[in-house]
């Protein structure tokens, strides 16, 4: 920086604008976290394998409407901003799940679905499921039907 020119005189007024924004931040977030908690994500993942048709969903011709099978993979994933060094116990998630899954491991999921048995139908009722159980730390339900393809489904935020 040069001595007096207005070019310097803007770039000292940037420079002090920068360091009183950064001043009025740390005033308003003396934890050094910013506005927000940290929120942690710990999250498990099983599989069951289950026939399906989807008919009455997609025209006959399409090949979801015939019976075909998938191994599906779900991931639940629990959040909390608690700053405990365990928020659930793994092992805990692991057999809740399981024990959720367990009821369509290897069956015909048109015995045991009200609705169609749709990934996103399937996605909702284990996010459900779970709500029931863990309440407040679900964070997210995933169902994978492929290693390509999937639904999840989570809470809305405002």
């Amino acid at each position: 920086m040069g001595r007096g020119t207005e070019e310097d005189s803007a770039e000292m007024r940037r420079i002090l604008k920068k360091m009183r924004d950064v001043d009025e931040y740390w005033r308003e977030h003396p934890d050094g976290l910013g506005a927000k908690k940290q929120k942690t994500e710990l999250w498990v993942r099983a599989e069951f394998e289950a026939a399906h048709d989807l008919t009455g969903v997609f025209p006959p011709a399409h090949k979801c409407a015939r019976m075909h099978g998938h191994r599906y993979t779900v991931t639940l994933t629990i959040a909390s901003t608690s700053e405990e060094d365990v928020i659930v116990d793994y092992h805990e998630l692991h057999e809740g799940l399981r024990d959720i899954l367990k009821k369509w491991d290897h069956t015909n999921l048109q015995e045991t679905f009200d609705r169609p048995s749709t990934c996103e139908n399937l996605a909702r009722e284990i996010y459900r499921q779970a709500k029931d159980r863990w309440d407040s730390f679900v964070a997210s339900v995933e169902v994978q039907e492929q290693r390509d393809t999937g639904c999840r489904v989570r809470e809305e935020t405002p």
